[in-house]
């Protein structure tokens, strides 16, 4: 997050507070002045106007030319004196790489020809091919160099059986380049899902897990995957809705507050990851946060953003940086429930998800359905013939060759998603939804088609009785997977 001191809220910031607060300002402030000569009215008045001018000069771009004004307080990480400060060199964790036994190694990513510093540790069953195997990919906070979690990647690889990432942002640890903008993370956080999609792994396989800024990135590119049809799934934590807000909250809000706020959205830290989680289903999103947050403002929080700020369950007795997942974490929730059992609760959903398998009697009547369907395309009786009416086996009448065309892309589209279902050996919720809301759709068209062409269009007709069948086919599957969720909680509460 911002800075490496400690905020509490808009209204009660200590004077330590207060002064990081004003380095800030002062910050922006300076490097206006070197680049606009109508300093003096924005240091004078706080004209917004004026400074929003200001930003339209300075641009993305231009900001990749000037002095950082946020050095030491968004990503100090890539600072060398922030390393030199904490003490962290990367060859105190060499032997990760060098001890067979450690199961790490080094993987290549790149974007643009500048190395992305990236490892991973394969915690998959012997055997499993790469298509076929699970992966988390991490998006550390603002102060974390991704060897450092190797730890909590060794626990995550082992208890879930699957592949963990993490990677340094640009300019931080060893990889290349440098983090000017908040889209310069977005864009090596995205080339890590992008260098496994294009190994084939499907993006169901990959969840994103994020803490603090690291959140709000891992939720960026989780939104821009769902944009492009790859539906990764993402858990978010202890993490804020705008970076925008958070800089509005830290200057005290009020016309100061929202000055900061435009300033750092115009230099390309705005940040908006609230906009990003509402691309992203439920079924694909986690998120937690921190009763006692020192870190982000309560207000900018994504819990706040999202209107959860009493949820009990994801409100965690803690602060931003307490250790969730170390071997003797028990940080808990209200309930008493461990932080680190609602993560491993959504990955279990989310890589192992319960699964039925449809009853062979059932899936061969399904079939040869489905192939009853498939031969109404070339009936003859939708064909002109002279001096017959012409009739179809759908219950209709259409005139032309252009009718029977929309009619048999109709009966294509219900072969096609009825066929690829009634392969699958077993199923998931997700599949059972999916395939009922594709009927839906195509439902829903033919019945458009019908009423524009005015088909006499019949509870009778084959098409309509194969859409009711298997409606109510889907529907007990819905049934029989909601008992097999409930066994499944049940067996592993007996668990413990």
């Amino acid at each position: 997050m911002i800075g490496k001191g400690r905020f509490t809220s808009s209204e009660t910031l200590t004077p330590e507070n207060k002064r990081k607060s004003h380095e800030i300002e002062e910050g922006i402030l300076q490097t206006l002045e070197g680049q606009i000569g109508q300093v003096t009215q924005v240091r004078s008045k706080r004209n917004t106007n004026a400074i929003a001018k200001a930003l339209s000069v300075l641009g993305n771009n231009l900001m990749r030319q000037l002095p950082n004004p946020f050095r030491g307080h968004l990503l100090p990480a890539q600072d060398p004196s922030y390393r030199k400060e904490t003490g962290y060199d990367p060859q105190d964790y060499q032997s990760l790489f060098t001890d067979t036994t450690s199961g790490f190694e080094r993987i290549d990513v790149e974007r643009k020809g500048k190395k992305i510093s990236s490892f991973q540790v394969d915690g998959s069953p012997k055997g499993t091919k790469t298509e076929d195997k699970k992966y988390i990919i991490y998006f550390n906070g603002n102060a974390t160099y991704a060897l450092q979690t190797a730890d909590e990647m060794k626990r995550d690889a082992a208890l879930h059986q699957c592949t963990v990432i993490n990677f340094d942002y640009p300019g931080v640890g060893e990889s290349e380049g440098k983090t000017v903008i908040a889209k310069d993370m977005v864009n090596a956080g995205y080339a890590q899902v992008k260098r496994l999609i294009d190994m084939g792994v499907p993006a169901e396989n990959i969840i994103l897990k994020g803490q603090s800024i690291g959140g709000a990135v891992a939720t960026m590119v989780a939104g821009k995957c769902h944009e492009n049809g790859e539906p990764v799934g993402v858990i978010n934590q202890r993490s804020f809705a705008k970076m925008s807000r958070v800089v509005k909250e830290i200057l005290g809000g009020g016309k100061l507050g929202s000055i900061g706020s435009g300033i750092i959205q115009g230099l390309g830290w705005g940040m908006d990851a609230l906009a990003a989680w509402n691309k992203i289903p439920d079924s694909h999103k986690e998120f937690i946060f921190a009763e006692r947050d020192e870190v982000i403002p309560p207000a900018a929080s994504l819990a706040v953003g999202i209107g959860k700020e009493n949820d009990s369950k994801r409100k965690l007795k803690c602060g931003h940086n307490d250790s969730l997942y170390g071997q003797y974490s028990y940080v808990t929730n209200k309930s008493g429930e461990p932080a680190r059992d609602i993560f491993d609760s959504f990955v279990r959903k989310r890589f192992n998800p319960p699964t039925l398998v449809m009853d062979g009697v059932e899936r061969q009547q399904f079939i040869a359905s489905i192939a009853a369907v498939a031969k109404l395309r070339d009936h003859k009786a939708a064909q002109p013939e002279r001096g017959r009416e012409r009739k179809s086996m759908m219950s209709t009448a259409p005139t032309h060759a252009t009718e029977h065309k929309e009619l048999s892309q109709i009966i294509d589209r219900v072969v096609k998603v009825s066929t690829e279902f009634a392969g699958k050996p077993r199923y998931t919720s997700r599949d059972i939804e999916k395939f009922k809301v594709s009927l839906a759709h195509i439902e829903h068209d033919y019945t458009k088609i019908a009423q524009k062409k005015k088909w006499p269009v019949t509870e009778a007709s084959p098409v309509k009785q194969f859409l009711q069948s298997t409606k109510e086919l889907t529907n007990r599957l819905s049934a029989e997977m909601g008992t097999t969720k409930r066994f499944e909680r049940e067996r592993r509460s007996r668990m413990g």
